[in-house]
């Protein structure tokens, strides 16, 4: 489920074999601190908008060294939001084009942007199908 986002962010080796076991052991132990800074640098977003989306506070995030670890919640909700980036950026072909889009109004979602969406396990699941119908020419 997250392979490609544990492979892209450093945590596992290029090339080696995740199954869900993995996945479940490395969320439950929980990212470090450092993984979240680099998906929250990677979308240009201040630590206020990120630790919103996540569950963090901004003081919390401020007082957390990079080999501090998040809590399993907030470690796979950093790795969803990684997904949903994925998912764009292969959609579109282009980091700040799938970025633009993930911070522009959509009417696919009532006017708000899918980064408004990212804060809950439902609202990833929703921006998620809208990029698989978009991927497979269907109408968001």
């Amino acid at each position: 489920m997250y392979a490609d986002q544990l492979m892209s962010l450093g945590i596992v080796k290029e090339g080696q074999i995740i199954n869900q076991d993995m996945e479940l052991d490395i969320i439950r132990h929980g990212l470090k601190v450092k993984h979240a800074r680099k998906v929250m640098k990677e979308m240009a977003m201040s630590s206020g908008e990120w630790v919103t989306l996540i569950g963090l506070s901004p003081r919390s995030l401020q007082r957390k060294s990079d080999s501090d670890l998040l809590t399993p919640s907030q470690s796979e909700k950093t790795l969803a939001i990684r997904r949903v980036v994925d998912l764009a950026v292969d959609y579109y072909g282009d980091r700040s084009i799938a970025l633009d889009w993930l911070k522009t109004p959509q009417v696919a979602f009532g006017g708000k942007a899918a980064v408004d969406y990212l804060d809950t396990n439902t609202g990833i699941q929703y921006v998620e199908n809208v990029l698989n119908r978009l991927m497979h020419g269907m109408t968001a």
